[in-house]
């Protein structure tokens, strides 16, 4: 189950979680300390780290699939999916939520289709299917608990997902 916190962690740190931390502010002033702690250079080197321990052998595939998988923006899909009464971003600008929801799916799958055939793991297509409603449920959640639009809360959640359903499949 140490998967669970180990993508949970990768998949909040590629979206810029950590720019969410109080101590973040001081750090945020040296650009290559930004650079690589926050991100997907940083994200990338924690699953090489959980790969070297839980999986040797495919200790060079899974980073590389987990960046071909992360390497795209998700800005669009979770504006699109949005929260309880509200979406935005050009999903909805251009088309409807009802597209913007079709898209977050096929992206969602996109980011484990890689770990998925490497790992010859299909829990992992189920749990990248799970991106728009993740992204629904705990952004209309930090909407309620702020006041304000945020995938802060789910980030870490999707990413715990992703994380549980490779622990399911090893």
């Amino acid at each position: 189950m140490i998967e669970a916190v180990v993508f949970g962690l990768a998949y909040a740190v590629k979206g810029g979680w950590l720019k969410k931390l109080s101590f973040w502010e001081k750090w945020s002033k040296r650009y290559d300390i930004l650079q690589a702690l926050d991100g997907k250079a940083f994200s990338v080197f924690i699953v090489f780290l959980w790969a070297l321990y839980a999986v040797p052998d495919l200790a060079l595939f899974l980073p590389v699939a987990w960046l071909i998988g992360i390497a795209p923006s998700m800005g669009e899909e979770a504006g699109g999916v949005g929260r309880l009464g509200r979406a935005w971003g050009p999903y909805i600008d251009h088309f409807d939520r009802t597209f913007a929801v079709k898209e977050a799916v096929i992206r969602g799958v996109f980011t484990t289709v890689f770990l998925a055939v490497i790992l010859g793991n299909p829990f992992l297509l189920l749990a990248g299917a799970s991106f728009p409603a993740v992204y629904w449920l705990l952004q209309t959640a930090y909407w309620k608990i702020h006041g304000k639009d945020s995938w802060a809360y789910a980030e870490p959640v999707y990413g715990a997902l992703i994380g549980l359903a490779i622990a399911a499949g090893l």
